[in-house]
C-alpha cells in the first residue's frame, strides 16, 4: 500500500460497507486493520476467511480531506490488495 505521500495517515480495511453515488459509507466497527501509514506506506498480511470476497479500503490524511476509497474484490483482484 502506498498513497504516494510524506504524509503520515490512517488506513482501515473494512468489511461492511455500502456504495452510492455520492460515494462510500463504511461500518468502521467492521474493520479487519485499523492502522497508521508511516510516510503513505504500509505493508503487511492479513488472514481472511473465504467468505469475504470485498473489502472497503478507506486512507484517512490528516489534513480534515474526506478519505480516499478503494473497493477490493477477491473475484476480480485475487489475493492481494494493493492501492497505488
Amino acid at each position: 500500500m502506498n498513497r504516494n505521500s510524506a504524509e503520515s495517515a490512517y488506513l482501515n480495511i473494512c468489511r461492511e460497507f455500502k456504495s452510492s453515488p455520492t460515494g462510500f459509507s463504511v461500518n468502521y466497527d467492521s474493520c479487519v486493520l485499523q492502522t497508521t501509514l508511516e510516510d503513505g506506506e504500509f505493508s503487511g498480511e492479513i488472514t481472511l476467511t473465504n467468505d469475504v470476497n470485498e473489502l472497503i479500503v478507506s486512507v484517512w490524511l490528516f489534513n480534515g480531506i474526506d478519505p480516499v476509497h478503494h473497493l477490493w474484490d477477491r473475484s476480480a483482484q485475487g489475493d492481494q490488495i494493493v492501492v497505488n
